[in-house]
């Protein structure tokens, strides 16, 4: 088995390593938090068409605000 043993290889190679970890994680949790959001608006979408008289309550709303925002402050950037 071939290992890397030189501190100066190695240490680059850990910092890349959980580098991407945490990038990975931050957009991972980016697109949960954007599917749960987009769920919401299509079932209130689908609500609204079935009833027009149809309204969310503010908290839901509220949430959802709350989720939009958590996913703006995991990914800076366009994650499409």
């Amino acid at each position: 088995m071939m290992s890397i043993s030189h501190p100066v290889i190695r240490f680059p190679l850990i910092l890349l390593l959980l580098a991407f970890a945490w990038w990975a994680s931050k957009t991972g949790l980016a697109g949960l938090y954007s599917f749960q959001a987009n769920s919401y608006l299509e079932l209130w979408q689908h609500q609204r068409m079935t009833n027009p008289q149809y309204t969310i309550t503010d908290s839901q709303y509220q949430e959802l605000r709350q989720k939009h925002q958590q996913i703006l402050s995991f990914t800076h950037y366009n994650g499409d």
